[in-house]
């Protein structure tokens, strides 16, 4: 997905949090992404109801 100099909108979900936490870390080096991090699915599907996503 080439977006340079774009934020992509991603939302992380699982039920790890040493999984999600070490992702969103990834991703903010990167520097392209606004991750959002879930540990729960429902909190998840309600946050992806109200925002604009990129990738989940």
């Amino acid at each position: 997905m080439e977006m340079s100099g774009v934020n992509s909108n991603i939302v992380i979900v699982d039920d790890e949090p040493i999984i999600t936490s070490t992702l969103k870390t990834l991703l903010k080096v990167e520097g392209e992404f606004t991750p959002a991090i879930f540990n729960s699915p429902a909190e998840a599907l309600e946050y992806i109801k109200k925002s604009e996503i990129d990738v989940v």
